[in-house]
């Protein structure tokens, strides 16, 4: 009886073992397909991925001059200078440069940086999902997020590289606050504090859109576990990971009013009034996409089987009498509220919360709802595994092929055409011309307040052209008979030592920003 009760144990193991390596391999899987894409070396004809692959270049030129936080970026803006780093997200630049550290090209590390992402979010929503479904709904919530019409479209045709990545780090955040609301362990709370560190260092402006999402998580856990010590667990994990993305934070929102930031809202392209999305629009069908055009027009979808799946996880927990089947019901209400903020019905909660003015897009919401549907429709996962075997693995791979089929459009895109696959500074300043992008903002978003108005030209420009040192000081404004005996240039500094036969003003051509300081020595001898 022993001997038979060792077999069925070690044969109940290796079941397990095989079923985990499945599970892993699918998961495997669904990362993949969505990483196809980006497996050339050019990135694909997005909006935005060249200004990302540039942003990429000006970082790994400050970082190999010596500057591991560069805040300011000297050559952007035709040379000018620009605080982009100081006010954007940094994170995904530094995951590509951590690829390109590797070894890789800085074409491929942008490339892979979108691949990483699509495995986290793979991972993540599997894991979460996982907490209420099992590894079954666990497999399908991974394929619903990580393959959302939308998540696609995002990464392959906007190219929204932060936004991207973040999104991908949300499970994460909700999988860890979830576990450290259930059980108070040092593994939980540094995975808590590191996962919401990074979704804010990722883009911190959908924490407006995750905060809320979060609130209900560990609401609904603290009343799920009848605690209201559940709702204190996660304080030192949100405080953690304030703290660690404070050198980024904190700067940026105490000095927001050094740059015009009223950029980021205050045209009609970037107005949200101007941007809520027809509900025909949301729930559209699959739709086939010219691939020569630069922007091709994408609906933006919810996708049907997204919403039937959801719908239906909702309803199957329900007839299942599951446990958890508030969860789902939840969720649903949740992803119908996310829904009716995309609409022009809510223009007035957008214009009572004027902080939600920085989305700039309602449809940038489509991001969690995706989320809140991925998990909703891992519920129909809990009716499948009590009624057959096979029931849950059919299930998989029904929703796998469909998703498949149903995406295959937005998979097949061009890609834009680089110089090389390692762009030089004085590329990135074609780039700025070319597309009319300097500072590599779409609204000049960070333009210190001290700039009136763009230069026309810069002189700087057929320096960076001609591969030879660029020189910032501004030789047409020392008066003649001037003598230069020093002239040097580091990242952020520079030194000059002049004799000048009268008093005169020297301009250096870089944008003025706080940090700037100028110091003049005096008695130097003058020759006439």
């Amino acid at each position: 009886m022993r001997l038979f009760a060792k077999g069925l144990h070690a044969l109940q193991s290796r079941q397990r073992v095989v079923r985990r390596l499945v599970t892993w391999l699918s998961l495997v899987a669904i990362s993949s397909v969505a990483a196809l894409p980006f497996l050339p070396i050019a990135p694909p004809r997005s909006i935005d991925g060249l200004l990302h692959l540039y942003r990429l270049v000006e970082l790994d030129r400050c970082l190999s001059q010596g500057a591991f936080y560069p805040r300011w970026a000297p050559d952007l803006a035709q040379g000018y200078g620009f605080p982009l780093f100081h006010y954007y997200p940094p994170l995904s630049y530094y995951l590509a440069e951590a690829w390109h550290l590797l070894g890789f090209s800085l074409a491929r590390a942008l490339s892979l940086t979108y691949m990483t992402a699509a495995a986290l979010s793979t991972a993540g929503m599997y894991l979460l999902a996982k907490e209420w479904a099992g590894e079954a709904g666990g497999v399908v919530a991974a394929l619903l997020y990580t393959n959302a019409p939308f998540t696609l479209q995002n990464a392959v045709r906007r190219g929204g590289l932060a936004e991207v990545l973040a999104w991908a780090i949300a499970p994460l955040v909700l999988w860890t606050f979830r576990r450290l609301a259930h059980s108070w362990r040092a593994r939980y709370l540094v995975g808590a504090s590191l996962s919401f560190g990074a979704f804010i260092l990722a883009h911190h402006l959908s924490l407006l859109t995750l905060g809320p999402l979060l609130a209900l998580l560990v609401i609904g856990t603290a009343l799920e576990a009848r605690s209201w010590r559940v709702l204190l667990r996660p304080l030192p994990a949100l405080m953690l990971g304030a703290g660690l993305s404070a050198f980024f934070a904190v700067p940026a929102y105490l000095e927001r009013g050094l740059v015009q930031i009223d950029r980021v809202y205050a045209s009609a392209g970037f107005d949200y009034h101007y941007f809520f999305e027809p509900l025909r629009s949301l729930l559209s069908g699959p739709v086939s996409i010219d691939v020569s055009l630069l922007n091709a027009p994408v609906p933006r979808s919810i996708g049907w089987i997204q919403a039937g799946v959801a719908l239906s996880g909702a309803v199957a927990a329900l007839v299942a009498r599951c446990g958890k089947r508030g969860w789902y019901v939840g969720g649903l209400l949740v992803a119908l509220a996310l829904l009716a903020m995309t609409q022009l019905v809510s223009v007035r909660v957008w214009e009572l919360f004027s902080i939600l003015r920085y989305l700039q897009f309602p449809w940038r919401l489509l991001a969690p709802l995706c989320l809140v549907l991925a998990f909703t429709g891992s519920g129909i996962a809990v009716l499948a595994g009590e009624r057959r075997r096979w029931a849950a693995p059919a299930l998989v791979i029904a929703v796998a092929l469909g998703l498949y089929l149903y995406n295959t459009p937005l998979l097949y895109t061009g890609q834009h055409p680089i110089p090389s696959p390692n762009p030089t500074v004085a590329d990135l300043l074609e780039f700025e011309r070319s597309y009319w992008l300097p500072s590599l903002t779409s609204n000049y978003d960070y333009l210190p307040i001290w700039v009136r108005e763009l230069p026309g030209e810069s002189p700087m420009a057929a320096q960076y052209a001609a591969s030879s040192a660029v020189t910032w000081l501004d030789r047409r404004s020392l008066p003649a008979g001037t003598e230069l005996l020093e002239e040097t240039y580091g990242l952020n500094d520079m030194r000059f030592r002049i004799i000048a036969p009268e008093p005169c003003r020297v301009v250096v051509n870089q944008f003025y920003f706080p940090g700037w300081r100028a110091y003049v020595e005096s008695g130097l001898p003058v020759e006439k």
